[in-house]
């Protein structure tokens, strides 16, 4: 890698030494001038901007807002001195609607909207238009923030100035909010209220009254009443319902596609939305000064009363006066001619009483029902009666309120739905999709077999052949090499090229020193011939 960097830097080096000096110093102005220009954008663009969402806060109020705005999650956050709060701006929208639905600002207007874009030739008409557009706009923007809303139009209708100082005509501005709401999705009254909020705090002179807020439905809406709470409400309970029966449906198609080919499946749940109110009443003793549970004393009753008959007496020949005196008993005698005293006590003690009520404003499941179809000719009624219990059982139902029946279906093409047009189960019936894919593997795999074998097969057949071919090429020389040394017969040779000296004019020694060198030298001249000469000595033995 080192070796490969010298030599791009060598050849670079090179290059660049080739170049002409003008466009040299154009080339390293040009890459300056660019880094320059992109180190200026990075820094522009990571720049962030702020918008100032209210002014002319007082020093309260102020630390009020900027404490919102950090529960918001929001900490960079920056105060004027002239009381105005600063906000990203990409966040300036999102905070005014959160803040107008806690009910800010309290000492001044939304927005401080002006003669942004007019120039010193604008006349008053042309900067109050703006002014309207603009805060048109503002609005706008702020209420698209709530989740709910997809969409949001707003129209400010100002009261004409009138110029007379007696006038009695007198106008009130009025603002009109409709509202796109996104699918399925409701307000609830607080942000209803916000809306409300963010309106009448924008527009000096402004009277709730005056502000119109309407739905997708074009349904006026009103923070002050439970109408939205009603609608929630409602969404809410049919949510419920279609769940609940989606999830019968299911554990329900869990059941039957275990038994049968093809069947239909309906349930439905019918919802108590009936208001349930309870009441009860706890009694407590009360504790008496002593200190013991029988309780305080509200009130007591003593009755006392005494009585009988006494013996007679009087003075001779004179009428008593016991037959003239009537008697009044105050409570019945125990007994005949005796005196008797008797007391009672009545206390009526203190106890603690409390009144609870409850009231659900809910719903709960009144009714189950279930209607299930078979794709079957014949059913005995014993075995729709023991499917209507599984299908009880496995709901939760009633089995008065299960119906089993059983038809012969009529299936319009293939769209799995019948003459009636419900969607049929498909059950017990195999589903081949799984096993033609499984099929197609095994087959895809026994092809990459047989590839894999005959490839091996044919390497080895190509190994053999060339085997062959070269032991057949081995022979044929063999045999022509044999060929040649049985048809070899020495040619004369010119007496110059071997020229033997005599060898009786040397002694043994030297002689033997001469033949040597002669067979050397024959030898390196005829090469050919020395190497047939051998294989026929090897040949003969």
């Amino acid at each position: 890698m080192k070796d490969k960097l010298s030599a791009f830097w060598s050849g670079f080096k090179d290059k660049w030494s080739s170049l002409a000096k003008n466009l040299r110093i154009f080339i390293i102005t040009a890459v300056s001038v660019v880094i320059v220009a992109a180190i200026v954008l990075a820094i522009v663009l990571n720049q962030k901007g702020y918008t100032a969402i209210y002014t002319g806060l007082d020093s309260e109020e102020s630390s009020q807002v900027v404490s919102a705005i950090n529960e918001l999650g929001i900490t960079d956050v920056k105060m004027g001195t002239d009381g105005s709060i600063s906000v990203p701006s990409d966040q300036a929208d999102n905070v005014r609607m959160q803040l107008s639905i806690q009910g800010y600002p309290k000492s001044t207007f939304n927005f401080d909207v002006w003669n942004s874009g007019i120039g010193i030739w604008s006349t008053d008409t042309e900067k109050k238009v703006l002014q309207i557009q603009q805060l048109q706009t503002h609005l706008m923007k702020a209420i698209n923030t709530i989740s709910a809303v997809k969409n949001s139009y707003v129209i400010i209708t100002m009261p004409e100035n009138s110029n007379y100082v007696i006038s009695t005509d007198s106008e009130e501005p009025r603002v009109s909010v409709k509202l796109d709401l996104k699918n399925d999705a409701q307000l609830t009254s607080d942000q209803v209220e916000g809306i409300y909020a963010l309106v009448l705090n924008s527009l000096p002179g402004l009277e709730r009254e005056n502000i119109s807020i309407l739905d997708s439905d074009g349904k006026l809406l009103s923070g002050e009443n439970t109408t939205v709470e009603e609608d929630v409400l409602y969404q809410s309970r049919l949510n419920f319902q279609e769940q609940m029966q989606s999830l019968l449906k299911s554990q329900l198609n869990d059941t039957l596609k275990k038994l049968y080919k093809d069947y239909t499946i309906n349930v439905n749940v019918k919802l108590n939305y009936d208001n349930s109110k309870s009441e009860y009443t706890i009694y407590t003793p009360s504790v008496a000064e002593d200190g013991t549970s029988g309780g305080m004393i509200e009130s007591s009753t003593k009755n006392e009363g005494w009585g009988g008959i006494g013996s007679l007496s009087g003075v001779v020949g004179t009428t008593s006066n016991s037959d003239i005196s009537p008697n009044y008993p105050t409570i019945t005698g125990d007994g005949d001619n005796q005196y008797y005293y008797q007391n009672s006590i009545t206390v009526k003690r203190l106890v603690n009483t409390e009144i609870r009520q409850l009231e659900k404003n809910g719903y709960s499941v009144d009714k189950i029902t279930a209607a299930v179809t078979v794709d079957q000719v014949n059913m005995l009624e014993a075995d729709k009666e023991q499917l209507r219990e599984v299908i009880a059982f496995a709901i939760g139902a009633d089995v008065a309120n299960v119906t089993v029946a059983n038809y012969p279906f009529v299936i319009n093409g293939n769209n799995g739905t019948n003459g009636g047009g419900n969607t049929i189960n498909r059950g017990g019936s195999v589903d081949w999709t799984v096993y033609i894919i499984l099929l197609l593997g095994l087959l895809v795999l026994a092809l990459l077999i047989v590839a894999i074998l005959t490839s091996n097969a044919k390497k080895k057949k190509r190994a053999k052949a060339r085997a062959k071919a070269a032991a057949a090429q081995a022979a044929a020389a063999q045999a022509a090499q044999e060929s040649a040394a049985l048809s070899f017969e020495p040619q004369p040779q010119p007496d110059e090229e071997f020229n033997i000296q005599h060898l009786d004019d040397y002694d043994d020694e030297s002689k033997s020193a001469v033949l040597k060198k002669e067979i050397k030298d024959f030898s390196r001249t005829n090469p050919d011939v020395v190497a047939q000469l051998i294989r026929s000595m090897m040949k003969n033995g």
